[in-house]
Parts: structure tokens; sequence; C-alpha cells
């Protein structure tokens, strides 16, 4: 039941986000899916049922449903502080934070830029050229210097008549801007941490296993 009740509460809170990206949901209907659950939940307690109660279940899940409408709410009224940045040419330090992730033209980089007081910042999204920069030279951890144009991304079609909120998706992620095409060095490897060493694990799995199984298989 445990690992049940995680994963549906995960893909709550991800419906919620997803659902926030389409749609413009303000606070209003937010606080009344909020208000809906605690009631749910309050009237399960009350009555003393079981956990797969339906009042206990629905409450939850609406609960964290909400939660993921108003994080991306919250996200599309923070100020960044790149802001006056906008459009303009940067030359910023910054941290890989997350995985690296080869898409068909270019690599996706998560970058925090490097603060003096040593706080954790607002991420940056960097797209760089897939066949200039390999894999194996960028690795979680590294610390790199990229520049390029500094630019909001933009809603796009998904193609079934849909317009896709992506600026919307990346705020869910922390991220407020993007620099395409950037230009960028490696300053500082990562030094052998944990998580480091499960991405390049994976990253040589991933390689070695589309060598010996060719597409489209």
């Amino acid at each position: 039941m445990g690992s049940v009740l995680f994963y549906t509460l995960g893909i709550a809170f991800a419906s919620g986000i997803f659902l926030r990206s389409f749609f413009d949901i303000g606070e209003g209907s937010i606080a009344l899916l909020f208000c809906i659950s605690i009631a749910n939940i309050g009237a399960w307690r009350i009555k003393s049922l079981r956990l797969n109660s339906p009042l206990f279940l629905i409450g939850i899940i609406l609960f964290s449903f909400s939660i993921g409408m108003l994080r991306l709410h919250v996200a599309d009224s923070y100020i960044s502080p790149f802001t006056p940045y906008e459009n303009k040419t940067v030359t910023i330090e910054g941290k890989i934070v997350r995985e690296p992730e080869v898409r068909d033209t270019n690599i996706h980089l998560y970058i925090e830029p490097i603060r003096e007081d040593g706080e954790d910042g607002e991420q940056i999204l960097v797209l760089a050229d897939r066949f200039t920069y390999q894999t194996d030279d960028l690795s979680y951890g590294d610390v790199v210097e990229i520049k390029g144009k500094l630019s909001r991304p933009e809603p796009f079609d998904t193609g079934s008549g849909r317009v896709f909120d992506y600026p919307g998706f990346l705020k869910s992620k922390g991220v407020q801007f993007v620099v395409y095409r950037a230009s960028l060095d490696v300053l500082t490897q990562e030094q052998n941490t944990f998580l480091g060493e499960l991405f390049r694990g994976k990253q040589k799995f991933m390689e070695t296993f589309e060598r010996a199984v060719s597409e489209p298989y």
C-alpha cells in the first residue's frame, strides 16, 4: 500500500503541474481544490476509516494535485534576477547540477551560476551543439563557463492543436531563461561524487547497449 500511495501522490503532483502548464488556473480554483482535499481528509479522520477509504484517497490525491498546480503558480510570480540581462549576450560561470540530456542535435545542460555568497540560485537551461561538445566531456558537477544570448523560452505547438506552455514547464524546474547555441568551456571537472559516478555508469551502459542493439530495435 505504501509504494502505491507514493506513486499515486507523485503522479497527482506531476499532473497538477502538467495541467497548470496548459491552462491559466488562478489562485481561487487552486484554493478550492485544496479546501476540498482537506475536507475529505478531515471527514476520513473523524469517521476513523481505513487508509483505502475513498474519502482518504480522494483527499490526498486532490491535495497533491493542488500542490503541484500551486508550485507552478508560485513559479510564475517569481521575478528572476537575470531579467535585466534578457536578450543580451552574457558570460556565466556555473555548475552542471543535473545529468546532461542528449537530444537529436543538442545537449541540454542545467547550469546553476556560481554566486559569491555560496548560496543556491536559479538555474539556466543551456543548449549546446551535440556535434561540437561530447557527453564524455560534460558531467554532473563540472564547473563550466558559458557564453551566449540569454532568452526566455517560448510556448510551442505540440502538433495536436494545443500549445504547450514551455516557459511554465521550465519554471516548475526553477528555470526562467535559456541560452540557445551556447559556447562553453569546462573549467573544473567533477570530483568523483556519488551522483556523478551513477550518471557516468548509466551513460556507459547506454552507449554499450546502443552498440549492441542498433536502431530501430
